[in-house]
């Protein structure tokens, strides 16, 4: 029998009722050495410890190349904290009221000084380097998003189609300095950048602006061909990463735009999105050896785009259905991530090297389908090609263990079998199980766990090896 079709992408569908095809804490790569398929699996970074920096809940992480001699910034409840490059961490005076999350940018002033502005929604705060401060805002419904681009701040006003700016020499945020973003009247969602454009996400239009170079009017809209008629669902949805944009839409698919749209959500997670509430979706990315990842964090779980193949997985901590980092930031080749948990402001290195995430194992789930369009057919053995012997030499995983269970039709999971990963050295060890079992239309779908902190490399599976 030839092999069977591993499955590279995370697939789930209520309507339908179709089998649930698992790609969990792992992601698809080209590999040259699998000739048939061209892909393998291999396992998500996992997590080593930074520090503990407060009680929660964290509200937000920032960093910005170039800015703050390389500071990082992580607002844990009413407290913003500047992480030095040595690891030092302080309490800024000064306190940001509230708990919700927040929008945030960093830009200079006149005197060629870093600042750090903070939208939180009903206020507009601001970081001077000394102390974190109430700023008088020009809107009176507050800020709800902050944007900094050539020497230009633009803060959306909350609840309005309202952009207002303010330049490098500005004393003070003008009440007469805004423009409206008036293709159709929806509310600012988020306001960005993608290079020179200048990024308005409405609740039901995207619209893209240049910079004009007018102090009285400096956007000007591009008009017909890059406006969009697809809402934002959620700010906290949105990241730039290198020349695209991501976002969740008000119809709960997954969107990049280079600006113009492309849709990576297939109906499955779009389904899922749907009963997901808009203010539980909370977005990062990063970039790591040639791919560039999307990160969704929901209050269903947490989900990974990878735009080099384009295939989804989803993400999970142990003993839950959500992957803890539910913020991230780029900082140079390494990536600094927050604990999205109420009152925990832990932060964590996100290591490839890692096969633990701080100690805690790592759940990896995949699966393979194999079709059977009529009658029964006689599974009996099932081998997988995949790493082994990459184990640590004692205690937990010395003696690693991977799990299968066989689902009936798709659907109706039988029970675990174990086989053997091969001991530190075991490199040509054959993962097999055998008399898996006598199958009928119209398929079964073989699903695999594996939990010992080892190096996860999977290439293929086949049924019926002689």
């Amino acid at each position: 029998m030839s092999g069977l079709p591993l499955v590279f992408g995370y697939h789930t569908r209520r309507t339908g009722r179709f089998p649930p095809f698992a790609n969990e804490n792992l992601f698809a790569e080209a590999a040259p050495s699998n000739q048939d398929k061209g892909l393998a699996l291999i396992g998500r970074p996992g997590l080593t410890d930074f520090t503990g920096v407060a009680t929660g809940p964290v509200r937000a992480l920032f960093y910005q190349a170039g800015l703050f001699g390389g500071d990082r910034f992580i607002l844990a409840g009413p407290t913003l904290y500047r992480i030095a490059t040595n690891a030092t961490v302080t309490a800024v005076t000064g306190t940001v009221a509230g708990s919700e999350r927040v929008s945030v940018a960093a830009g200079l002033n006149s005197l060629a000084e870093s600042e750090l502005r903070i939208a939180t929604g009903s206020e507009l705060y601001l970081y001077d380097g000394t102390s974190v401060a109430l700023e008088t805002f020009a809107g009176t419904a507050g800020a709800s998003s902050i944007d900094y681009i050539r020497g230009m701040w633009i803060a959306s006003h909350t609840d309005t189609q309202e952009l207002y700016f303010r330049f490098l020499d500005d004393a003070t945020w003008t009440a007469l300095a805004f423009q409206s973003a008036e293709y159709t009247p929806d509310k600012a969602v988020a306001v960005t950048h993608l290079g020179d454009q200048v990024v308005v996400m409405g609740e039901t239009s995207v619209e893209l602006f240049a910079l004009s170079g007018d102090a009285v009017n400096p956007l000007t809209p591009y008009g017909a061909g890059l406006i969009n008629e697809i809402g934002c669902r959620a700010r906290d949805s949105v990241v730039r990463l290198q020349d695209a944009l991501y976002m969740v839409g008000d119809d709960c698919q997954v969107y990049k735009l280079t600006p113009s749209p492309k849709v990576i959500s297939d109906p499955g997670l779009t389904e899922i999105l749907r009963g997901a509430a808009a203010n539980t979706l909370v977005a990062w990315g990063y970039l790591l050896d040639g791919h560039e990842y999307y990160v969704l964090a929901t209050e269903v779980g947490s989900f990974v785009y990878d735009s080099l193949t384009g295939f989804w997985s989803k993400a999970s901590s142990y003993g839950e259905t959500y992957w803890r980092p539910w913020f991230g930031v780029q900082i140079g080749a390494s990536i600094l991530v927050a604990d999205g948990n109420p009152g925990n402001g832990t932060l964590w290195n996100l290591d490839p090297e890692a096969l633990t995430d701080d100690g805690e194992p790592i759940v990896a789930r995949f699966c393979a389908w194999l079709e059977i369009p009529e009658g029964r057919l006689e599974v009996f053995n099932l081998v997988l090609n995949c790493a082994t012997g990459w184990s640590p030499l004692a205690g937990q995983g010395s003696a690693p263990l991977i799990k299968c269970r066989a689902y009936r039709d798709g659907t109706v999971p039988g029970p675990w079998r174990e086989a053997s990963l091969g001991s530190t050295g075991q490199y040509d060890g054959e993962v097999r199980w055998n008399r898996c079992g006598q199958f009928k239309g119209s398929g079964v779908l073989f699903e695999f766990e594996v939990s010992d902190p080892v190096v996860r490399r999977i290439t293929g599976v086949r049924a019926n090896v002689a």
